[in-house]
């Protein structure tokens, strides 16, 4: 396949926690770096001029090369990290939509208005929100709208208001734990375990 921003990072969060390929998670690392758009956010191919998907920043993408560079360690030893890590950072809250979610590049949800699917979204910028900035404005606003987009019976769609899934319950889960010590956050992962 071709290499992608969203790919890479898995592999390379892979390879941290198995203590595996130092080299290889450099050349991803480098890799990575290398595909910063201008505004922080990463696109999932190429560099580009933010018109086409491919080279379009994306929220979700972004969130999951931040969790891949803290995984590798990359900010401590590489001060071009840490201005990537800054400038992403900073991206992700300048896309944070009014509402408190985050919409990804790709994946929709054919059941919600637009295709959109901010469950998605939201839950991969929270993942790494939690890591970094677990107490920020933009962490709350987003714990905020991903809870109210909980359905009755327990599950999440890809938008609030429309049918849950097992795919988006998982991620929403997912996006909850790691505040799962807060008592509404800790009741809606029990409603979407049990979903």
């Amino acid at each position: 396949g071709v290499p992608d921003a969203d790919d890479t990072p898995g592999a390379l969060i892979a390879l941290s926690k198995l203590g595996k390929d130092e080299a290889a998670q450099q050349a991803g690392l480098g890799w990575l770096l290398d595909l910063q758009n201008e505004n922080g956010g990463w696109p999932t191919f190429c560099r580009g001029w933010g018109k086409l998907p491919f080279d379009r920043s994306a929220a979700d993408i972004t969130a999951h090369v931040l969790r891949a560079l803290r995984a590798c360690g990359a900010e401590a030893r590489d001060a071009y990290a840490i201005a990537a890590a800054r400038r992403a950072m900073a991206y992700l809250e300048s896309s944070q939509r009014a509402d408190g979610s985050w919409l990804p590049v790709w994946f929709g949800d054919q059941y919600a208005p637009g295709w959109a699917n901010p469950v998605y979204g939201t839950a991969r910028v929270l993942r790494a929100l939690a890591e970094r900035a677990p107490d920020s404005p933009a962490a709350s606003k987003g714990l905020k709208w991903l809870l109210g987009a909980q359905n009755p019976d327990g599950g999440w769609g890809g938008n609030k208001s429309v049918h849950s899934t097992v795919e988006e319950s998982a991620l929403a889960v997912t996006g909850l734990t790691p505040w799962i010590s807060r008592p509404e956050v800790r009741a809606a992962v029990e409603r979407g375990v049990e979903y």
